[in-house]
């Protein structure tokens, strides 16, 4: 590379009679070569910081579904524990898909994957920026919304739950037909390990709903 350089910049002397001498020539190749080494290591660098954030974004995230996974809650929490966001109302949303055993032994993994995916996407679609996306675990869903009053969360998962109960999955020209249970509970920041309560809550809320009779929500 340097070589090259100093062919360049000798040629240029030439040409335009510079009246460089040769030190002075070597010189500035030395330069010009420390400065592309520098472009090739920022360049490895961007990569390297692009490989990163692709990688803790992918660890944070469901591969099926695109939404976050537990780890990305575990963190949002932390964060949002320490910032003045946790003087907000903060609802716990926890979204079980009804009879999903039936789906996979049915139809198979691959409907039971495509439903999965149906649910994440209705979850996107009407939650708004804000809110926290995650899969649970399994067929088991959780929404984190901050609002001041419980009338708002609910209206959310009442719009989630009829929306997906009206609209069947299409397989192979056949409809399979779904529904969702939900339980909420209100996130206490005063409580000792207030995550952990408000799932427990929810949870209790969302078998309340399935012991009813499923497809419907309930408010711990």
């Amino acid at each position: 590379m340097a070589g090259l350089l100093l062919s360049l910049l000798s040629a240029s002397t030439s040409v335009f009679n510079w009246g460089m001498n040769p030190l002075l020539l070597t010189q500035m190749a030395s330069l010009l070569e420390s400065f592309t080494l520098l472009l090739a290591l920022s360049e490895k660098v961007r990569i390297l910081q692009y490989r990163y954030e692709q990688a803790e974004r992918e660890s944070q995230h469901d591969a099926l579904t695109g939404i976050g996974n537990r780890r990305l809650l575990e963190r949002w929490f932390k964060r949002w524990s320490n910032s003045d966001d946790s003087r907000q109302r903060l609802w716990v949303i926890l979204i079980d898909i009804d009879n999903f055993k039936e789906v996979n032994d049915i139809h198979g993994h691959r409907a039971g994957d495509q439903v999965l995916q149906q649910l994440a996407d209705m979850m996107t679609q009407l939650s708004r920026p804000q809110d926290i996306l995650v899969r649970y675990g399994g067929e088991e869903f959780l929404l984190l919304a901050e609002s001041p009053e419980p009338k708002y969360v609910v209206a959310l998962a009442e719009r989630l739950r009829q929306r997906f109960a009206r609209t069947p999955h299409t397989l192979n020209d056949i409809q399979i037909p779904h529904t969702i249970s939900l339980g909420i509970s209100e996130l206490q920041p005063d409580e000792d390990k207030p995550l952990e309560q408000a799932l427990m809550r929810a949870d209790k809320a969302l078998y309340q709903a399935k012991d009813a009779g499923k497809n419907r929500v309930v408010m711990n």
